[in-house]
């Protein structure tokens, strides 16, 4: 393995062993930085992505098939299956920002509210969101907060007026009832459901400033009446990895689930299909993609990667 520096780039070859690499003195560093250099190239980042795609199907194949698929922008797009490009219009896309839940830098952005994204989630009774990131994470900030906060926001900006409420069906309403008869509806379109490796304390510091968020909502005047008539159970967050594609997730197809969920799938393998896996490969397209689109590589996948790479990568993603 001979590692050289060309035009500020570090670039990995095969040849001699690393033995004679240490009689040149190279210091261990450097030898680290370029092999993690060689790892981010397009190549491996790319079967990565195929990687990550299948273990996306077989997540799809163990949820309702009647919940729509989106592909969070931009990252998301890379890791939807190739065949959900080949229907009419291409997948369905939303875009919540990592950024926006930060841990500890929350925030809820007015310019993007994916409105469109609630209104077929209210209408289909669901939907599935893929996204995916870097080595370090199982979910991204915008599956473990971006999306749970929206939630609660729009939630509450529909229970403001009470509509969603009374308009409950009576075996939602039945089943939100407490011990004493009374009825609780109201506390599940106010709460905000985080995933359960979010502590407590950070979960306290997300909740003191959700009613500037709502504030800013209302003051926005976002016309919800079409919205407000769709959604009769709060907007709720179920996330799902890839080692639960066996999971029983049939409580989503019942009739008197008490909540809409949003299914957060994150694209991850794991354990490491092979030696240079990169996890949330396709982050940051605009430094390694080369003009290359999520789209055209999911129509020309086999030809960029080539055939016997593509089939070798479902066996891994197969036995994940």
């Amino acid at each position: 393995c001979v590692v050289e520096e060309e035009g500020g780039e570090c670039v990995v070859e095969q040849g001699e062993h690393l033995p004679s690499l240490f009689s040149r003195h190279m210091h261990y560093n450097r030898l680290l930085r370029c092999c993690s250099h060689a790892r981010r190239h397009a190549p491996n980042r790319l079967r990565s992505i195929a990687v990550d795609q299948l273990i996306v199907r077989s997540l799809l194949l163990a949820l309702p098939s009647h919940l729509p698929l989106y592909a969070n922008l931009r990252c998301g797009a890379w890791y939807i299956p190739p065949e959900h490009f080949l229907s009419p219009g291409g997948p369905n896309t939303c875009y919540f920002k990592s950024t926006d839940g930060h841990q500890h830098h929350c925030k809820f952005s007015l310019r993007r509210l994916n409105l469109h994204f609630a209104l077929r989630c209210a209408s289909e009774g669901g939907a599935v969101v893929v996204d995916a990131t870097r080595s370090g994470k199982t979910f991204p900030d915008s599956l473990s907060r971006t999306i749970p906060i929206w939630a609660c926001i729009l939630n509450r900006a529909i229970a403001r007026t009470q509509e969603a409420v009374a308009s409950l069906p009576s075996s939602a309403s039945s089943s939100l009832r407490t011990a004493n008869g009374e009825s609780n509806a109201s506390a599940a379109w106010e709460d905000l459901f985080l995933p359960f490796w979010i502590p407590q304390h950070e979960k306290e510091q997300i909740l003191s400033i959700l009613p500037s968020f709502s504030e800013s909502f209302q003051k926005a005047h976002i016309d919800l009446q079409e919205l407000k008539r769709l959604l009769r159970k709060p907007f709720r967050a179920v996330w799902v990895k890839s080692s639960e594609h066996y999971r029983d997730f049939s409580f989503l197809n019942d009739p008197d689930i008490e909540f809409t969920p949003i299914v957060c799938v994150t694209a991850r393998c794991d354990p490491p299909p092979f030696n240079d896996y990169m996890q949330g490969g396709a982050d940051d397209e605009e430094s390694w993609a080369k003009g290359l689109t999520a789209e055209e590589f999911a129509r020309r996948r086999d030809e960029i990667l080539g055939e016997g790479v593509t089939r070798s990568d479902e066996d891994c993603g197969s036995n994940s």
